[in-house]
């Protein structure tokens, strides 16, 4: 997808939900996902993230929210001998899904469908010599399916099946669990 039709893409979207934001207050869930496995095309990891990815979701109704995810940030110096230049990389990895849940819970327990988008940035920068600075976005589509039960009042448990792919991935699946707070 070409970069000026995503963002129009996202703008539309932004002017669609603004509207319903304002119009009252709104429930927000904040999560960690403190378990994570994926396997893409013959190579698996599996491990056990704490923390893991964060997510914060405001509700714009009983059954849909939209959701902001930080992946990952991460900073890296390499530095270079003799005549090979010291430079620095730099990655972060956010991502929009629209979680929709069916059933009563208002989003705390029953099954849920989220699609969304992810966003790659990685920049490079030297200290001196040939290599020109460089930034890279890639942009990766995701879908979660999964279930959510309350384990105490506003504390929920979520387990999802994930399907990831883009600019930058291969067919990824996997399956997540994290633990989320409701406020409101």
């Amino acid at each position: 997808m070409r970069p000026c039709l995503r963002h129009s893409l996202l703008s539309a979207l932004l002017l669609a939900v603004a509207p319903q934001l304002h119009a009252q207050e709104k429930q927000i869930e904040l999560r960690l996902d403190a378990f994570a496995y994926e396997q893409t095309t013959g190579r698996s990891t599996a491990g056990i993230r704490l923390p893991g990815s964060a997510a914060a979701a405001l509700y714009l109704n009983d059954m849909v929210a939209i959701e902001a995810r930080l992946l990952g940030i991460s900073r890296s110096e390499f530095e270079g001998a003799g005549e090979s230049p010291s430079f620095s990389a730099t990655t972060l990895s956010a991502a929009i899904f629209v979680p929709v849940h069916f059933g009563d819970a208002r989003g705390r327990r029953g099954f849920f469908i989220a699609p969304g988008i992810a966003v790659n940035r990685n920049s490079v920068s030297a200290e001196f010599g040939t290599v020109m600075p460089r930034v890279d976005t890639n942009v990766n589509y995701g879908l979660d399916l999964g279930f959510k039960h309350t384990l105490k009042g506003r504390v929920s448990w979520r387990h999802a099946l994930t399907y990831r792919t883009g600019d930058n991935l291969s067919d990824t699946y996997g399956v997540t669990s994290g633990i989320s707070i409701f406020f409101r």
